[in-house]
């Protein structure tokens, strides 16, 4: 078996697994922040642009008609979910990086339990889940009303 290929047969040039089984949902998480963060800063600069045709009425309508569509309106509400996401998790982060919530730190014996994946912490990650359900459900609900109105 070469150095390339793994058990499964799922690696590609330079080594890079394609499997998600071995994630865990920290890691899961550290990805969403860069992507959610990623999309945000974007999105910014996009704003920035769409917002300096205000300058001009006739150009800022026709930016406005154009943006009053559906696939906008689904883009947005996945920007305020990426927001929502991206905020909820950046709380966790700051307090788990300060070591607010976290165990004190003990011997360490053999085998080796990492501190951060369970009891407090976890508990915390498994809050965030529940509590980012809840506000994506509120905001589906908050703009499938827009986009079902919009449609009239």
């Amino acid at each position: 078996m070469s150095q390339l290929e793994s058990k499964s047969g799922n690696r590609l040039r330079g080594g890079i697994e394609l499997s998600l089984r071995k994630v865990k949902l920290e890691r899961l998480l550290y990805y969403l922040q860069r992507i959610t963060g990623l999309s945000l800063v974007i999105y910014l600069f996009a704003h920035l642009v769409e917002t300096s045709n205000r300058i001009d009425p006739l150009k800022w309508s026709e930016t406005v008609s154009f943006l009053d569509r559906t696939p906008f309106h689904l883009g947005l509400m996945l920007l305020v979910m990426a927001l929502a996401f991206h905020g909820l998790n950046g709380i966790r982060l700051i307090l788990l990086e300060n070591g607010f919530l976290l165990p004190r730190p003990t011997q360490p014996v053999y085998p080796y339990r990492k501190a951060i994946s369970s009891g407090i912490p976890r508990i915390l990650t498994i809050f965030l889940l529940l509590l980012f359900s809840l506000v994506a459900l509120l905001i589906i609900k908050e703009f499938y009303g827009v986009i079902s109105c919009q449609r009239t």
